[in-house]
């Protein structure tokens, strides 16, 4: 099919009378494949105004590209987008197979921690984080139970009479009876204070 080369004269170089009669309407004679590619040109632009399309029309000149530059550049970016949909479907056809490759590792790993015996449903990491709870909960348990020894045993030195001072006679008659009667018991005391002395610096 050969139709007149763009860009197409105007109107006027190409109308001639519709009939012999001097005031007859002005037309344009096409031929058969001038006709057709008008026609496919008007049905592709369907629902364009022609007022739209006149800039277009213009010869492409600098910032006024015509219709078949757009085109081109449509077409340039429709096979852009059909590369980068192609890169895509290729990337999460790898993402599959790595994500496949990850599960059957996390089975093998979890077969091997089963024989073992240890834990197949937890990760190192889990099984980790869950000791360390585990091991606060306990620190935390000794620490309440030690603040309330500590405050029993405060309570008790505050609470009992401490034993008499010292007046040991061991050297005259040992035993003496200060150091049999006391002896145990200001040992306890001196115990005790040391104790209570040393835990609260450690807080």
């Amino acid at each position: 099919m050969t139709h007149t080369k763009e860009p197409w004269p105007p109107f006027i170089d190409l109308c001639e009378p519709s009939t012999p009669h001097p005031d007859s309407e002005l037309i344009v004679r096409l031929s058969v494949d001038d006709y057709y590619r008008a026609k496919i040109c008007v049905n592709a632009l369907a629902g364009w105004d022609t007022a739209t399309l006149e800039p277009y029309a213009q010869g492409g000149a600098p910032g006024n590209p015509n219709l078949g530059q757009k085109f081109s550049e449509l077409n340039i970016a429709r096979k852009q987008r059909d590369e980068l949909q192609s890169h895509l479907a290729k990337a999460n056809d790898a993402l599959a197979i790595m994500a496949e490759q990850r599960d059957q590792a996390w089975a093998e790993l979890r077969a091997i921690r089963e024989a073992i015996g240890a834990n197949p449903e937890e990760s190192t990491l889990d099984e980790v984080a869950s000791k360390m709870t585990s091991n606060d909960e306990a620190v935390s348990k000794l620490i309440s139970q030690r603040d309330n020894i500590l405050g029993a045993l405060e309570l008790m030195v505050e609470r009992i009479a401490e034993p008499p001072e010292a007046n040991c006679s061991c050297h005259l008659s040992p035993p003496c009876n200060d150091c049999v009667d006391y002896g145990g018991e200001r040992e306890a005391f001196e115990t005790a204070k040391a104790e209570i002395a040393e835990a609260r610096n450690a807080k």
